[in-house]
């Protein structure tokens, strides 16, 4: 049981890194789709989509491993209240990537025929900045209880 345990921190982990690692990408090429023309414009924005895509499925495990890794651990009796706060905003961080960031995303997608992309490119700024800020907390939220002297 210990393994599995392990095995759920670890790719509870590897999903929180990826979501955040493929979120970076997104900021970069908005810029560049807002100053590209509209047919490369469209190419990046159908790639920049991809990758929202795949940090959907990423925030939705990230959330199913920490369950996990719960479950097959410490159980909900004896977490610390920081994991209880950090599951709490983890709950969080999944309807701002599918209901913010996916789609204003999809919103820089559509405006690219029509001119409007440096608006959208904004509210995409916007979402990725509230992602961001609850990532970070939600990390400086499981490593409290480590760092914590007591």
């Amino acid at each position: 049981m210990l393994y599995l345990y392990v095995f759920a921190i670890v790719l509870h982990v590897a999903c929180a890194a990826a979501w955040f690692g493929l979120s970076l990408r997104l900021p970069g090429l908005s810029k560049t789709i807002v100053g590209a023309d509209a047919v490369v414009g469209k190419a990046l924005a159908e790639s920049g989509a991809a990758t929202v895509r795949m940090m959907n499925v990423f925030v939705i495990l990230l959330y199913v491993f920490a369950m996990l890794a719960i479950v097959l651990g410490p159980g909900f009796a004896n977490l610390a209240s920081t994991f209880n706060m950090a599951l709490g905003l983890g709950l969080l961080l999944i309807p701002v990537q599918l209901l913010l960031i996916a789609r204003n995303w999809k919103a820089l997608t559509r405006s690219v025929d029509v001119g409007r992309s440096a608006e959208a490119r904004g509210k995409v700024a916007m979402s990725l900045g509230i992602g961001h800020l609850l990532w970070l907390i939600l990390l400086a939220l499981m490593f409290a209880p480590r760092l914590m002297v007591g």
